[in-house]
């Protein structure tokens, strides 16, 4: 049987399944009140129309999983691990990104052969004026 479908591969043969059909009919009917036993049609083909009335029965599985006491559990650590695992790459990812910060800041003081530059050309700009 595959699922929850009918299967009737294993049924017994019809020469044995009509006779086996009506000896228990008539053990219920001599169990209980003959009239209120019917039989129908044994093998007949007929369309029939369902219509519940009343509480219905919904079967619900549950995974393998989850009947494991400690599947929560574990969900949970896995969980935390990868929250772990993504505030350590945060953290690296904001870390290149200071290094990066602080490399491309440059000191408010030029280098000094910019600085000596800039003083020579002062002094010569002073000494023009003085003339």
């Amino acid at each position: 049987m595959k699922g929850n479908k009918p299967d009737f591969h294993d049924a017994m043969n019809p020469e044995y399944s009509e006779p086996f059909y009506n000896n228990f009919l008539d053990l219920m009917r001599s169990m209980y009140k003959p009239g209120k036993v019917k039989g129908g049609v044994f093998g007949g083909y007929m369309q029939i129309h369902i219509q519940n009335d009343g509480p219905v029965t919904i079967p619900l599985d549950t995974p393998s999983s989850l009947q494991d006491p400690n599947f929560l559990l574990k969900q949970e650590r896995k969980q935390e691990a990868a929250r772990k695992r993504d505030q350590k790459s945060k953290d690296k990812s904001e870390s290149k990104n200071s290094d990066k910060k602080s490399s491309t800041i440059t000191s408010q003081e030029p280098p000094s052969d910019i600085q000596q530059t800039s003083d020579s050309l002062k002094n010569v700009s002073l000494s023009q004026e003085e003339t």
